[in-house]
């Protein structure tokens, strides 16, 4: 796990440690919560149940993957690994990927992916593996699809595509491009509002005002160290966003 502390440190590095241990990363503007994050650091380590945990997508003919937000990923034809961090006990993360499915014609099923999950039980010391299976029936009436959108899809959608966003701000905010930040941050707004008519208005109303708090908190960083400590917070949230909650602190 990694912690960076204030505004001097490198944070794409640092998650970068993270990410390559399978370890926590963690962001703090002071040290005085440094003795919190230890603790539950620890009590994470303490609890450990899985390590080396890949998910692995294996794609059919006519499916490509379009992307994997926020986690590392390597395609080889058609299977694609995502590299996952240590699970601890009652731990939770989530991946949102993106794939592209065509070829196929109205009223019929295809194969989207098939799903496996490899870890190492830490409780058995043995390997583990596990399947699933994700099928989609194709229509060509826009009625039902939006009649059939997932509503807990589209909000983890709409939060990982937000997460892009914010990242690429924070990078705009700390060259010090304040307008291309806000135009990131604004376009975030859309894709909450999309989701919020899948998925009604009260599942995106904590995303809609951490969103309108991170634009007034970018448009008050009025110098270097305001800039740096935004920036640093606006990607962890990102993190969280992206998926990574359980392993972000």
């Amino acid at each position: 796990s990694s912690i960076g502390v204030g505004p001097g440190f490198n944070e794409d590095l640092m998650q970068g440690f993270a990410e390559i241990g399978s370890g926590a990363y963690a962001y703090l503007a002071d040290a005085s919560q440094l003795g919190t994050i230890f603790s539950k650091d620890l009590n994470q380590a303490a609890t450990q149940v899985a390590r080396n945990v890949t998910l692995t997508f294996e794609l059919p003919a006519g499916v490509e993957l379009g992307e994997v937000l926020g986690y590392r990923a390597v395609q080889t034809g058609s299977t694609v690994r995502v590299t996952m961090p240590d699970f601890a006990a009652a731990q939770l993360e989530r991946v949102v990927a993106r794939v592209v499915v065509g070829g196929a014609s109205a009223g019929s099923a295809i194969d989207v992916a098939k799903l496996r999950l490899d870890y190492t039980d830490l409780l058995k010391n043995e390997g583990v593996s596990t399947e699933a299976s994700l099928a989609a029936m194709v229509t060509d009436s826009s009625e039902i699809v939006m009649k059939n959108r997932d509503k807990e899809a589209s909000v983890f959608a709409a939060r990982a595509r937000s997460a892009v966003n914010t990242r690429e701000a924070a990078e705009a905010l700390k060259q010090g491009d304040n307008d291309k930040a806000d135009q990131l941050l604004q376009q975030n707004t859309f894709y909450f509002e999309d989701a919020a008519k899948v998925a009604g208005p009260a599942a995106l109303a904590d995303d809609m005002q951490a969103q309108k708090t991170m634009r007034e908190d970018f448009g008050n960083a009025r110098d270097e160290e305001g800039r740096n400590n935004v920036g640093k917070a606006a990607k962890r949230k990102a993190r969280i966003d992206f998926g990574l909650q359980g392993s972000t602190y």
